[in-house]
């Protein structure tokens, strides 16, 4: 039987795996030196042999974090003297987020040089609301934010200010001063605050921007089918299946088709079905916006896209009706109204920017413009004058 680890390894690799290692790699050597030594700190209270050195870095840290890391850093400065781990799952929780905090003040401290595709992708993983609460500390510390340990700036008199007035690196209105000895370091950081805003809304716009032009094609696709379904001269009995709104029903009849009819009338009525579902989850996770990042948005195009599978058998089908009933001139009126209409309004009403975009959406006639048109509107996604940030 394999021996257990014990309590003090499990305690070890619990503080170890406090910060993501990969976002730790993507620091320069610096700004890792300051996690790691919060992380030692923690491992020293764990063992009894921090320092008051040790309990004022952790303070220090998370007093200049604020917020919930600031509410904590009392009880977590005990529960890691005591028991090497938060007690609580709150605390656990909350220390989470300020490490996060801290990580974050630090990737928003490098300077603009710096910058590349890789801290790109990183900021583009950071929620909005997190972001917004990384500004509003370097908007608070104007002067810039000073981490230290193991330098006392106060007992080396002039012999500090004059080494940071050497090592002060200035970019625009970055400024960084860096002092490493053996015992310990001293970093001052005066980022761009307004540099790292707008690398994060252009990317939130960027993928704004390429959702909103999936959104839009896929409503433009589902509106051109439903187009073609309406002028289809359906027998009367595939017509009331479609337009029956009592299941139970719908099913009875449904079943007095031939199987080939009956698939067909299946695959229309789930598009229907999947492709409303399918806009309610995505408003759904629209409507917490700020908890999600750029990339989560990104991924929100992937609901989008299980659509095309969908659609390209639902235009199978169409084809099929169209070419055993024929097709007429003019849309019916009734399927439009009970199969398109609320579909149309729910779209406007959720979704203005296609509701502004196509007009008449609360109207059945909205789903029926004219191909030259849909042609034109197409184009003009291309182009992106359709698209603007709502």
């Amino acid at each position: 039987m394999p021996e257990m680890p014990r309590p003090r390894e499990k305690a070890k690799d619990l503080i170890e795996g406090l910060i993501d290692k990969r976002k730790l790699n993507i620091l320069p050597e610096s700004r890792q030196r300051i996690i790691n030594k919060l992380l030692d700190c923690f491992k020293k209270l764990r063992e009894g042999k921090a320092t008051n050195e040790d309990e004022e870095f952790i303070r220090h840290l998370f007093s200049t974090i604020g917020g919930t890391a600031q509410e904590i850093q009392e009880p977590i400065i005990l529960d890691f003297r005591q028991y090497g781990r938060p007690q609580l799952p709150e605390t656990s929780k909350k220390l989470s987020q300020a490490l996060n905090d801290l990580y974050l003040l630090l990737l928003t401290s490098l300077p603009a040089k710096e910058f590349n595709d890789d801290i790109k992708k990183e900021i583009m993983r950071i929620r909005t609301n997190d972001f917004e609460r990384i500004i509003e500390v370097w908007e608070n510390n104007p002067e810039g934010i000073t981490i230290s340990y193991g330098i006392d700036e106060a007992s080396q008199g002039g012999e500090i200010t004059k080494a940071l007035e050497t090592a002060v690196e200035t970019e625009g209105e970055q400024q960084e001063a860096r002092i490493e000895t053996d015992k310990g370091f001293l970093y001052v950081f005066k980022p761009d605050h307004d540099f790292w805003r707008s690398v994060f809304l252009l990317g939130r716009e960027e993928k704004e921007a390429e959702f909103n032009k999936v959104l839009m094609e896929a409503v433009l696709r589902f509106r051109q089918l439903t187009e073609r379904l309406s002028k289809i001269k359906l027998p009367k009995e595939i017509r009331e299946v479609i337009l029956e709104k009592n299941e139970e029903e719908r099913n009875k009849k449904l079943s007095q088709l031939s199987e080939r009819d009956q698939a067909l009338v299946r695959i229309i009525l789930n598009i229907q079905r999947n492709f409303l579902e399918t806009f309610k989850k995505i408003l759904d996770i629209k409507s917490h916006e700020k908890e999600f990042s750029a990339e989560a948005l990104e991924k929100l195009n992937q609901e989008l896209i299980k659509l095309k599978k969908e659609a390209d058998d639902y235009e199978e089908a169409i084809k099929k009706l169209e070419e055993r009933f024929g097709t007429k001139y003019q849309p019916d009126k009734e399927l439009t109204k009970n199969f398109l209409g609320k579909i149309g309004k729910w779209i406007k009403e959720k979704f203005p920017i296609i509701g502004s975009a196509l007009g008449f959406w609360g109207l059945a006639i909205g789903w029926f413009l004219p191909l030259w048109l849909i042609s034109r509107m197409y184009d003009q996604i291309e182009k992106g004058s359709l698209i603007k940030k709502s």
